[in-house]
């Protein structure tokens, strides 16, 4: 007893010495830095973010209950090396202050009222995926981010160059100026399966002759861009029936408004075996009113060298492209939680010719007797109005943009297919089909091709489109957006057959063989929400869903008949109408097992609007196709390690996609058409390694695995491409792998060396899904290596920059069709710039 009342005292002696010790070195009001940031962000219904290692083992005094959220947060804030970044007018981000910075600073407001920045540590990066900011480590989307920065050291300036670093993006190149984009395999004719934004303006291409404004995209050159994202998978939800596959947003740096800025870059580059290029381009960021409103001007030039030889035409690096733009935006901030953002932006696009190569002639030859050049002009404005409503966000965008794009398809193989045909040379006597020819008849129709070829379908477009978008959200317990939006697109066109002269240009002397002309028009509306409940710490669930009404109107006319193609025997105008109406969905579970770890579930649904092929004298059952759906199943998570030193996530899916919009071609084999046509199932696999070694080292990985197979036979007399069940999708490379590892280096007097190299490789794959036709051709099989260094010196950087280091032929596109006969387009060859650039 003796020996348990000595224990029993002095415990309790240590108990109370342990409990005066703890009040006597903390203060009675202090809390944790996290738990005083949650603390505001519940009470003033804020969106804080931030990472625990960067608050971690902070403490902050306990924010009174007559404080203000703003004054809480700029209290506790006070002394921690720490402040708080508006990123929204509720939202903010939570980083530390660099040493110079901090000494700066003194004791200035720890609440900076600026654009975002983007932290070293790639899970701090705030995104919008979710069209609200997150952190990328705590955002449930299979997504890629490329920061500007990372960006400009890439030297990336195209659509293109961003499938580079984003696997499950691709693009297909069929001619000068076609850009179809496809995420995840999903790639078909019609509509565009992947959104694309710039900014909050949604563009996508004309419907064209053959109703596929998929075909085209708008191709904005990538110059002062703050943030990429690549979302992957269906984004109907939130983003609409153009993200059936997923949705790409190009988000462009906005004015400053604390101090004028800007920066001049030049390059010029040169092709082995090819053309010189060059790139040039100025920013010039200006304060009209210190912290309240500033402008920021962007304007461009660069030519892209070309690098195929024509050799019928005796042509030498074929395939120049020459952009020339500008972009100018205002942004006005009259309160703290308001801004106007106003923006405008103008591009020309020229190409000399479609840069492909024939596959019988040789790794950069053609033989084709036409030249295909392009030409394009591009308008945008858009307007935001962002602001706070009480407890709630509101957003109002508007946009318009106008693209007027000049394209050019070989002729030729469509009309030498017809020779000897008996129903071409009936119609080209004015007969009924069934009728046919005489052998005589036939030779004087043979004569009429070989007076007409080599020959060219010139096609002017024009689209106009209009998008207007109320968005309000609110975060707490329960995180909810919720909106209404609105999109016209008006379209138009025509297209003529034309003869070429000696140069393969269209023969001003000889008149047209045909003329059609078509319009349509698109209307869209739509309602969305999605609700998020934080039941738990560890657990979150999600749901969303939004209502959309389509209508679609097309109309044509042949103004004279082309003889030898328009079989149908109608010259009299055609028009037809589509509607529809429905809703998809998403439900997705997200749990945290802590606090550098998400694991999330998720199924949703996707939707694209069908609309309407407009041929005069098409049979009425092939003028209009219906829609079609993608079911998403997905289960993914994000990690990070080692004080954010490793990052991984990932992802499994499987996508089922069903009443496929397919490229199909008439009978006769001249028109292009969508029809629907099949099922099939996407199964696939993504991921991520984002990883840094000591101060010097970081290396990313990317991967993407995609088996996509028909699930139903896919056999028609006009599908261009057949394929039975179980064969795989056209133009989806099994295997796509990314990777970049960077090197910096801190050499004498400021002086700073960065040295990256980028890999990226491709699977083989094959142009049409049953691979024993013999118009199959191969894609892929190969990759390319590109190196970049730049040595920065007070602002001043010189770079160098050698692309396709291995010398790599890899093949990016390849079709054997009547427009593009055993066409093959390859990648760049080695390419070596030189580039300057200082900012001030």
């Amino acid at each position: 007893m003796a020996i348990l009342r000595l224990a029993l005292i002095v415990a309790a002696a240590w108990t109370f010495s342990a409990l005066a010790g703890s009040h006597a070195f903390a203060a009675p009001n202090r809390i944790s830095l996290a738990d005083a940031l949650q603390a505001l962000a519940r009470r003033g219904h804020l969106s804080i973010l931030f990472r625990p290692e960067t608050v971690s083992g902070i403490t902050a005094e306990q924010p009174g209950k007559s404080v203000s959220p703003e004054a809480g947060l700029e209290a506790v804030l006070r002394g921690t090396g720490l402040r708080a970044k508006r990123i929204a007018p509720r939202s903010f981000v939570i980083e530390r202050v660099e040493q110079g910075k901090a000494e700066s600073i003194g004791h200035a407001s720890t609440i900076e009222v600026e654009r975002a920045v983007h932290p070293s540590a790639p899970s701090s990066i705030v995104v919008t995926a979710l069209r609200r900011p997150t952190l990328l480590l705590d955002t449930p989307v299979s997504m890629v981010v490329l920061g500007g920065d990372e960006w400009r050291r890439f030297a990336g300036r195209t659509n293109a160059d961003v499938v580079k670093l984003a696997p499950s993006l691709a693009i297909s190149s069929p001619g000068s100026g076609l850009d179809r984009m496809s995420l995840r395999g999903v790639f078909s004719a019609g509509e565009p399966s992947v959104g694309l934004y710039y900014g909050n303006v949604p563009v996508l291409g004309p419907s064209g002759s053959s109703s596929d404004p998929g075909l085209m995209t708008p191709n904005l050159l990538l110059v002062d861009v703050e943030r990429i994202e690549v979302l992957r998978g269906p984004q109907g939800t939130l983003y609409g029936a153009g993200s059936l596959a997923g949705t790409m947003r190009v988000l462009f740096r906005q004015p400053e408004l604390d101090a004028n800025s800007g920066s001049v870059d030049a390059s010029v580059s040169l092709v082995e075996g090819g053309g010189t290029g060059f790139d040039a381009s100025t920013v010039v960021n200006m304060v009209v009113a210190p912290d309240r409103a500033a402008l920021r001007a962007v304007a461009y030039r660069r030519r892209e060298a070309g690098f195929v030889d024509n050799v019928p035409l005796r042509k030498s690096d074929i395939g120049t492209r020459d952009d020339v733009g500008a972009r100018l935006s205002l942004m006005w901030e009259p309160e703290v939680d308001w801004f106007l953002s106003l923006e405008g932006a103008y591009q020309e696009t020229d190409f000399d010719d479609f840069g492909s190569s024939s596959g019988d002639l040789g790794t950069y030859r053609t033989g084709r007797e036409v030249r295909l050049p392009f030409s394009s002009r591009f308008w945008m404005v858009s307007g935001i109005v962002r602001g706070a409503l009480g407890r709630a966000d509101m957003e109002l965008s508007a946009s318009r943009y106008r693209w007027v794009p000049r394209r050019s398809l070989d002729f030729t193989r469509v009309l030498e297919d017809l020779r000897g045909d008996q129903h071409a040379c009936a119609g080209y006597f004015g007969r009924l089909p069934e009728i046919g020819c005489s052998t005589g008849e036939l030779a004087d129709f043979g004569n009429y091709l070989d007076s007409v070829t080599p020959a060219v379908l010139d096609q002017p477009l024009r689209v106009t489109g209009t998008s207007a978008e109320l968005r309000v959200s609110g975060s707490g317990k329960l995180d909810w957006t919720t909106g209404l939006f609105f999109n016209r697109r008006i379209d138009s066109g025509e297209s003529s057959a034309h003869r070429v002269d000696g140069e393969g240009m269209i023969d001003g002397e000889t008149p047209a063989q045909s003329l059609r002309r078509f319009s349509g028009a698109l209307r869209q509306f739509a309602a969305f929400g999605d609700l998020t409940w934080h039941v738990t710490d560890l657990l979150d669930i999600t749901a969303g869903g939004r209502y959309f009404r389509y209508r679609r109107y097309a109309s044509g006319e042949s103004l004279w008949r082309n003889p030898a193609t328009e079989l149908y025997g109608s010259d009299a105008p055609v028009s037809y109408g589509y509607s529809t109406r429905g809703t998809a969905g998403r439900i997705r579970l997200d749990f945290h097992p802590g606090a550098d770890w998400l694991i999330y579930g998720e199924v949703a649904q996707g939707f694209r609007p069908g609309g309407v092929n407009i041929i005069p004298g098409l049979p009425s059952e092939a003028a209009v196709y219906r829609g079609d759906r993608i079911v998403s199943r997905e289960l993914g998570s994000r990690l990070s390690l080692a004080r954010d030193a490793v990052q991984i996530s990932g992802a499994l899916f499987r996508q089922t996609w069903s009443d496929m919009e397919v490229s199909a071609i008439t009978n006769n084999g001249a028109f292009a058409i969508i029809s629907n046509l099949g099922n099939a199932r996407i199964d696939g696999v993504e991921l991520g390694l984002d990883a840094r070694a000591g101060e010097h080292f970081e290396a990313r990985v990317q991967t993407t695995y995609l088996d996509a197979r028909l699930t139903s036979n896919q056999l028609s007399e006009i599908a261009q491409a057949t394929g039975r069940r179980g064969d795989r999708l056209p133009y989806v490379a099994p295997l796509i792998v990314s990777s970049v590892l960077t090197g910096r280096w801190n050499l004498d007097e400021g002086m700073r060396l960065t040295v990256g190299l980028y890999g990226h490789y491709t699977g083989r794959h094959y142009s049409r899904s049953d691979r024993g036709d013999i118009r199959a051709m191969r894609l892929g099989g190969g990759g390319s290596i590109d190196l970049r260094a730049s040595l920065e010196l007070a602002g001043h950087s010189l770079s160098v920059g050698v692309s396709n280091l291995t010398g790599s032929h890899e093949r990016v596109w390849a079709a054997d069709t009547v427009f593009a006969p055993r066409t093959v387009t390859r990648i760049q060859p080695r390419t070596v710039s030189v580039g300057l650039s200082s900012r001030f």
